[in-house]
């Protein structure tokens, strides 16, 4: 009988979710004067949905140098349909690991940005597209 290889996920991070009307490239030229990183874009990630269905959720990586931080923006909304349903109306999650102790989030000077939250990691279901 094959073993069943069980992998353990750290989930030790932040998350974020944000509504706004932009693109995600405008977000992250705007997070990039913020807070002096350089968003670039990575590979999509496939998102599997249903019946051999799947969706590919832009990804977008930084990294800060002074403060040890890393951050990832992925889209939750593609083509009408929602990635995370449990974040509905949230057009981007924004993922931040490292040191966060001293980490101001507050984005709420940047016009565009209409709402943003600090979303609990344990709502989210399909918490491996996040890795």
């Amino acid at each position: 009988m094959p073993e069943i290889l069980h992998i353990e996920f750290d989930y030790s991070f932040l998350l974020y979710g944000i509504i706004t009307h932009v693109k995600p490239e405008k977000l992250c030229v705007a997070l990039n004067k913020y807070w002096n990183v350089k968003f670039q874009r990575n590979e999509d990630i496939e998102v599997f949905k249903k019946k051999d269905h799947y969706l590919l959720m832009s990804n977008y990586y930084a990294e800060s140098i002074q403060n040890s931080l890393q951050f990832n923006i992925y889209s939750n909304k593609i083509n009408h349909q929602w990635i995370f349903n449990e974040c509905k109306n949230i057009d981007y999650l924004i993922k931040i690991e490292g040191d966060t102790d001293d980490f101001d989030f507050n984005i709420s000077h940047i016009p565009f940005v209409l709402h943003y939250k600090k979303i609990p990691i344990e709502l989210i279901k399909n918490k491996q597209y996040l890795m």
